[in-house]
């Protein structure tokens, strides 16, 4: 329902015929650098995400965590509400041999670190790209979006902090709690639920230290950089590839905001949201309503065919070494992170991995 509105907004009064003819003229070749900017872009991300299990898995292959990345990247073209990456941090983590909790936990910094560059990005392209018009609401809006970006570093680098008063007052907490309702046979239980809370704490603020570290947090960031920088690359390069849009330099500031636009609630792949916005930010550059439009179909062509590929092709490899993937099944999903949350409840908090 979600794509069926943004696309009827989307081409309400459109001449599709015509349409179709900026599409076709769309120069192929650069439309093909483009999808190698995106498989090289893909690429870093899953070394970054190797990169951050490490810590959790010091034996992980960079190869079986690269096909359960773009497996998942896959399912996020399949599945609604980027549901591909729940599956990365939960089914995936039992191929991978890690706790789904600490998984999960590097799926949810992998996009903190994603957000902060992608605000940089798209603040860096507001001060900096040729405005015709309310150039100062661009120029402040820009400054305070990358101010929005130096908070999301803030708060990975210094979140680590946090840990011995956050698990003091989680204990604190608990126990409290265990004395105000314990009685019985339920005593066990309440304990048993405060040794999960206590260990998933645990698993988090070990992904947060990891992150937090300044040798690992550079390289991490520079990993996220370059991601980055190869897909607004792919953005660009479909833009010089369609003579019809006259302001090709926009495609800087659409890559930030098709990439925000994918946090909104809607189908598999974003259909239709990511259209939407990427079509508004072209035309409100000095390009043309209908070469902005067809620049947005294609482009959301480009980024949705290669992790489809690659996650096939991830598929394949495993299946050549007669590897079971788990069944990509949400309830199946929920079930597994709640075994190994039973898992944790019985051991040792303090004890690492």
């Amino acid at each position: 329902m979600v794509s069926g509105v943004f696309l009827a907004l989307l081409l309400h009064h459109m001449d599709m015929k015509r349409m179709l003819r900026t599409m076709g003229s769309e120069h192929w070749h650069d439309m093909a650098l483009a999808a190698l900017c995106m498989v090289a872009s893909l690429s870093i991300r899953a070394g970054r995400w190797h990169s951050m299990l490490k810590p959790f898995a010091p034996t992980l292959p960079l190869l079986k965590c690269a096909e359960s990345f773009f497996i998942g990247m896959g399912a996020n073209v399949v599945l609604p509400f980027r549901l591909g990456d729940v599956l990365r941090g939960t089914v995936m983590a039992s191929r991978l041999k890690v706790k789904a909790v600490a998984c999960m936990t590097t799926v949810i910094l992998e996009k903190l670190l994603d957000l902060l560059v992608v605000l940089l990005i798209g603040g860096l392209a507001l001060m900096l790209l040729p405005k015709e018009s309310h150039a100062k609401l661009f120029d402040a809006s820009g400054f305070l979006i990358a101010g929005g970006a130096l908070g999301v570093m803030g708060f990975l680098c210094f979140a680590r902090f946090f840990r011995r008063p956050v698990m003091a007052a989680l204990s604190w907490a608990s126990q409290r709690w265990l004395q105000d309702r314990s009685s019985g046979n339920g005593a066990g239980l309440l304990t048993q639920l405060e040794g999960r809370l206590v260990a998933a704490a645990v698993h988090v603020f070990d992904a947060l230290d990891a992150v937090g570290q300044p040798i690992r947090f550079m390289k991490l960031l520079v990993l996220t950089v370059l991601s980055w920088g190869f897909e607004a690359m792919a953005f660009w390069l479909v833009a010089i590839g369609m003579p019809a849009l006259q302001n090709a330099t926009a495609a800087w500031l659409a890559m930030p905001v098709a990439a925000l636009s994918t946090a909104l609630p809607g189908t598999p792949g974003s259909i239709g949201t990511l259209d939407f916005f990427v079509e508004k930010v072209m035309f409100v550059l000095d390009n043309s309503r209908n070469a902005s439009t067809a620049y947005a179909f294609l482009v959301h062509a480009t980024i949705l065919a290669v992790p489809l590929a690659l996650a096939l092709a991830g598929i394949f490899h495993a299946s050549l070494r007669h590897e079971h993937l788990p069944p990509i099944k949400v309830h199946q999903d929920m079930a597994i992170m709640g075994r190994d949350a039973l898992q944790m409840g019985d051991e040792d908090p303090n004890k690492p991995d």
